[in-house]
Formats: structure tokens, sequence, C-alpha cells
């Protein structure tokens, strides 16, 4: 499914509202409500809220599961429950520009309470393969952040939980389609390695 950005007022509020529910009823929608987990990239939290939130109400056990930088303090804040007053200043430029973003304070609760504590992590290679497989093989323009969103499928970390949990249905959310084409970080950064993904 590609999602569209959403407006923070919009994806924040707990209430219903058809924004805020649109991509994530769709992802179950279409799987007859039969998704065991979601993937969804962790940003400012706002869209996660979101599709945390509405994939709940649909199914309650369907997992959703956050993506973010291997340095991110939301990492240690969903494992713990104790979220720091921090920025991410220390923390190295990801090329998903979402994954350099702080989770909104508004968000917080409902990140916790809905998504799994284990948050996947990826790297900016990870990214960078992912987001030339998805160009490649499944022939659509994604931008750095849903490929962030799309690495995490193809982590390590996250095969060994699928391996755990017997997952069969996942759904991964593709949140943005904006690139230049001339400027794309698979070109500038030399061949990418999609051995990986391929052989998953």
């Amino acid at each position: 499914i590609q999602a569209p950005s959403k407006r923070r007022e919009a994806v924040v509020s707990t209430q219903s509202t058809g924004e805020r529910i649109v991509t994530a009823s769709e992802f179950m929608k279409q799987t007859n409500n039969t998704l065991e987990a979601v993937i969804v990239l962790a940003g400012d939290g706002t869209l996660a809220a979101a599709t945390a939130v509405t994939i709940k109400e649909i199914n309650e056990t369907t997992d959703v599961y956050l993506v973010a930088q291997p340095s991110d303090p939301v990492i240690a804040a969903m494992a713990t429950g104790t979220w720091p007053d921090e920025c991410k200043e220390d923390t190295e430029e990801s090329v998903a520009p979402a994954l350099n973003l702080n989770i909104h304070c508004s968000t917080r609760a409902e990140l916790m309470k809905h998504c799994m504590n284990t948050v996947l992590t990826v790297d900016n290679n990870g990214i960078i393969d992912a987001m030339r497989f998805v160009f490649e093989r499944l022939k659509i323009v994604v931008d750095e952040n849903a490929a962030a969103a799309v690495a995490a499928l193809f982590t390590e970390q996250f095969m060994q939980i699928c391996d755990s949990k017997e997952y069969r249905r996942v759904g991964v959310m593709l949140t943005g389609g904006n690139c230049d084409l001339m400027d794309l970080p698979f070109t500038i950064l030399g061949a990418a390695d999609t051995t990986k993904c391929r052989n998953k």
C-alpha cells in the first residue's frame, strides 16, 4: 500500500478520522483482516501511531513494528517504557529523512500501548539496497523513507522474529514516493547489493 503524507493534526488524534484510518484500514481490508504483522517507519510518530491504533481497532492480534536507526533513542524507550528528553544530534544521519526526526510527544502513549516493544533497526546500506530492490523488482517509485520500511523486512532481526512467531502475512507501509530520479542514493553511492533482498 502506498500512502500519502499525513497532516499531523489528523494522525495524532486518537479519534477515528478519515485521514488517519485510510492507509491502515486498506492494509486490513485487502487481506480480509488477516495480516499478522505490519511494519511502519517510526518517523516523528504521527503516521506510526495512527497506523498502530487503527490496526489494533480492527484486529488486536496483529503486531505492529516500528522501524528506526540502530542508535535511535526510541529503541530503549520502547523497551523500557521511559522516554528521555532527547534529540538525535548524536546519531548518524540517515538517508531516510524521517528517521532523523524525534518522536512527537503526543504520539508516545499510543506507540507504547499498541506497538511491539522490539524496534526493527536499519542502516543506510540496507535502505539503499531495499530502495533499489523496490525500483527494480516491484516497479514502484519510492523514496528513502518507504525503502527503510522495506529494508526492515529483510533484516536478520525480523527474519528471526518471523521464525519465532511463524508470521506468514506481513504488511509493509510504503510512505513516500518523493524522490529526484537524477539524484538516487544507489546511483550516487554505486551499485547496491540486492542479492540479500532477492534471496529472501
